[in-house]
């Protein structure tokens, strides 16, 4: 991709934790709005987030003084990926870009820092899952390298499993 003046994606501090949250609400509204729920706008508040994950992988894209998309990378994922070794692998959660910046391949950008990070601490994978009737998304994934692993029930929701070999 060619480079984008200004763009950046760095571990997100712990006072910038609600620019993610803002950024995640923005983005299940739209896709609501769509008619295609991505994640309960409930389970976005800062509080919720503190209580999913550690505040420390989060990481924000900003577009010059602007946050624009998130996302969340762990070290396991034993809900989705039951199976996998401890170690091998890092997590990507909670993709988003705020509908303001939508349509500049800013979730393209997300993925590559994503994979950078995972090389940079010398993992095998980085994983994600997606809803399994969400085609573009899955698309997005399969165009950017991922391979589909499987298929699994998690809390009621059908999700594909992805993954891409560093």
């Amino acid at each position: 991709m060619p480079e984008l003046p200004g763009w950046e994606v760095r571990p997100a501090a712990l006072e910038e934790l609600p620019l993610s949250a803002e950024i995640l609400q923005a983005t299940a509204r739209l896709w609501q709005a769509r008619g295609q729920a991505i994640w309960p706008t409930s389970m976005l508040s800062v509080e919720r987030l503190r209580q999913q994950a550690e505040p420390s992988g989060f990481r924000l894209g900003w577009l010059g003084a602007e946050a624009a998309a998130t996302m969340l990378l762990i070290d396991h994922d034993p809900e989705f990926w039951p199976d996998a070794a401890p170690g091998e692998a890092l997590y990507l959660h909670k993709l988003g870009v705020h509908p303001r910046f939508q349509g500049q391949g800013l979730a393209r950008r997300m993925l590559e820092a994503a994979v950078l990070e995972a090389g940079q601490r010398r993992l095998t994978f980085l994983r994600l899952d997606t809803a399994w009737d969400r085609p573009k998304l899955r698309a997005l994934y399969r165009d950017f390298g991922f391979t589909e692993t499987g298929r699994r029930t998690v809390h009621g929701r059908d999700v594909a499993l992805y993954e891409l070999r560093l």
